[in-house]
């Protein structure tokens, strides 16, 4: 089933007035995470989730009605989207399975995989870290190993989900700010980029040949060798480089909390707009949908869920929930997918 697109707003025709009251939720907030859910994934016509009692359910992306539930499966060794055909999570046995995402049914399972937690997915293949610490490849054609490697010694058991796929290369990050990128025909090196950060988490961001990686700066790399395009730096006002959150991007643009949430043309790094004292929590991506960009508050007594506009950066509206300490947005359909602490909800898009 193709994704349901959500009817978008409009401030002309009177659906929300800039500034003031947001316009009324999709559904939600429902009360229905797990503690350690990684953020919802949208896949066709459902969000999937970390369920709160265990295992994985999914939810009707129109009304938020349960739509199915994987027990046997843990959130916590996180979960994909396969060319939104199939929805990929483990269980406490290493056992990859698959399926359907509109209806929750079984499909293939790779029981060889060993796998402690899902890094990534491409078109080919499902790889994952293995119990064991190593980087393992399950292909999707036949559910076999294709290949099993160990990391190369600075990063044995330093490596992070999730990582991010495409062009022959998986980019994988490590916990002490490293990146590391790999070949996905054998899992040996292609290239490193050493200290890139030291007090953010690394987010890889993928768009055709490119990867685009946050921390100390912000910097767009061939995925094939690493290879700098382009690189934006900044200064904090103690003279000390400024830490930028995970970046998001589309055909067109990066979209990234800095100093404050910023749209950058994605072949240059010129700026298209920035949301000038837009206060952002800068360790979850920014979510472009339909017109706007969606990003969280930095916290205080409320957690902000703001829309501002793509092509200025004017805040469109603000959502203020109870202040949460887990928080996402992550969009698809014309819809915004947000996590606060054991809630889920979806809002409007314009």
């Amino acid at each position: 089933m193709r994704t349901p697109k959500a009817h978008l707003l409009s401030a002309d025709a009177g659906d929300f007035v800039v500034g003031e009251e947001p316009p009324k939720r999709l559904w939600g907030k429902f009360d229905i995470l797990s503690d350690d859910t990684p953020a919802p994934l949208p896949v066709r016509d459902v969000v999937v989730y970390g369920a709160l009692g265990g295992g994985l359910r999914a939810r009707n992306v129109v009304d938020g009605e349960e739509r199915w539930t994987a027990s046997e499966v843990k959130a916590t060794g996180r979960y994909l989207s396969l060319s939104d055909r199939l929805v990929a999570a483990v269980d406490d046995e290493g056992v990859l399975r698959t399926y359907v995402p509109a209806t929750g049914k079984p499909k293939w399972k790779a029981p060889a995989a060993e796998a402690d937690e899902l890094l990534a997915a491409d078109g080919a293949a499902v790889y994952v870290l293995t119990k064991d610490g190593r980087l393992r490849s399950i292909g999707r054609s036949d559910a076999k190993v294709r290949w099993t490697a160990r990391f190369p010694s600075a990063f044995r058991g330093k490596i992070l989900p999730p990582g991010v796929a495409g062009r022959g290369r998986l980019v994988l990050r490590s916990s002490e700010g490293d990146v590391l990128v790999v070949r996905t025909d054998d899992g040996t090196e292609a290239w490193r980029l050493a200290e890139q950060s030291d007090d953010i988490q690394i987010r890889p961001a993928a768009y055709g040949d490119t990867v685009y990686l946050n921390g100390k700066n912000l910097t767009a790399r061939t995925l094939a060798d690493g290879d700098a395009q382009w690189t934006l730096d900044k200064r904090d006002i103690y003279d000390r480089p400024q830490s930028w959150g995970p970046p998001a991007v589309d055909a067109h643009a990066v979209y990234v909390t800095g100093e404050w949430p910023l749209r950058l043309r994605r072949s240059d790094r010129k700026e298209i707009c920035h949301a000038a004292g837009a206060g952002a929590y800068g360790d979850a991506p920014l979510a472009p949908q339909g017109g706007g960009i969606w990003g969280l508050g930095d916290g205080g007594v409320t957690t902000d869920v703001f829309a501002l506009f793509a092509d200025t950066g004017d805040q469109a509206f603000t959502y203020e929930m109870p202040v949460a300490e887990r928080r996402w947005v992550t969009a698809d359909g014309n819809r915004v997918f947000s996590l606060l602490d054991r809630s889920l909800l979806a809002l409007p898009v314009f």
